[in-house]
């Protein structure tokens, strides 16, 4: 069955705000199932970005993680990465939707299906500025959740570090000691991963749609074109975006053990101490953990975004 099969449903564009709850909910549901699966390759591409010294490959990071922790090692950090996930990607494509509407108006369009991919991406990079704001806690947790235990084997932390239960105590630590704030450390860095970053993600998955498109419709893709289009916009964002996702992941799990860092000293001292490789560890489990994870997520993302403007009458 061909996603988007519904071609009345596209005829007329739909209000602002339909598109803004449609898009949120498709995006929210399709982001938790996407992440729950490939959430211990994300594990390990964190943890081989914070400890390079660690790990020679993604192999023995998963032996060591498995070996000390079992399975549960591997999902550590999954409650909030879930919970990140899914605000993520319902503000990721209810902003998407909403700036595709600006960008239709700025070019006098008629409907969104007459934007090129590049309007598309300018969109989605728009959109990001929401994202990484609203990421970047979540993104914290997340990042000290998978890291908290190597840090305590390598005694890099002070005396009065606590391992946290889970992501509302460790939310609980860091405003007890860093205030709110804390919970921001790192935002330029996300943002800087974000609106780049979604500009490419979604001028990927566009320009993939149009190309595999039956003529000039995209909305009518059978669901291996959806999946290799969104499995395509996924490795684009990270193979570009992973140097500085390795920037930032050290500057959200370092501020537990020295004073925060800025973006552009801490990329210097990476160079200068340990050259350009580092900061493309875990590139290699981001890709397979990516690839799947957004072709399932395009895939659900496109049938539930279908059938909520089918149930709403456009």
């Amino acid at each position: 069955m061909a996603i988007g099969k519904d071609l009345e449903v596209y005829k007329k564009d739909p209000s602002v705000s339909r598109k803004a709850v449609v898009n949120g909910i498709a995006g929210g549901a399709a982001g938790m199932f996407a992440v729950t699966a490939v959430h211990p390759l994300d594990t390990l591409k964190t943890k081989m970005q914070t400890f390079p010294d660690s790990y020679r490959h993604s192999i023995q990071c998963f032996r060591d993680t498995f070996h000390s922790h079992g399975v549960r090692g591997l999902y550590h950090g999954l409650t909030p990465m879930m919970l990140g996930n899914m605000a993520k990607n319902m503000v990721v494509f209810m902003f998407y939707g909403i700036c595709e509407d600006a960008v239709k108006f700025g070019y006098g369009l008629d409907h969104t299906s007459q934007m090129t991919p590049g309007q598309k991406a300018l969109a989605g990079g728009l959109g990001g500025f929401a994202t990484g704001s609203v990421l970047c806690p979540m993104e914290l947790l997340k990042c000290r959740l998978q890291t908290q235990h190597q840090l305590a084997l390598d005694c890099t932390v002070g005396e009065n570090f606590q391992l946290a239960r889970g992501p509302v105590h460790l939310a609980q630590q860091v405003l007890q000691l860093e205030g709110l704030r804390g919970l921001f450390v790192g935002l330029n860095s996300t943002l800087l991963k974000y609106v780049p970053g979604q500009a490419i993600y979604f001028g990927v998955y566009e320009s993939m749609r149009s190309f595999l498109a039956k003529g000039d419709n995209r909305q009518q893709l059978s669901p291996v074109s959806t999946m290799v289009s969104g499995a395509l916009a996924g490795m684009a964002f990270y193979t570009v975006m992973i140097p500085v996702d390795a920037v930032k992941s050290r500057i959200q799990v370092n501020a537990t053990t020295i004073e925060p860092m800025k973006f552009v000293d801490t990329i210097m001292k990476i160079y200068k101490n340990e050259g350009v490789r580092p900061l493309y560890r875990g590139l290699g489990p981001a890709l397979l953990r990516t690839a799947p994870g957004n072709a399932c997520h395009f895939l659900m993302y496109e049938w539930v975004r279908q059938k909520l403007f089918s149930l709403t009458g456009g």
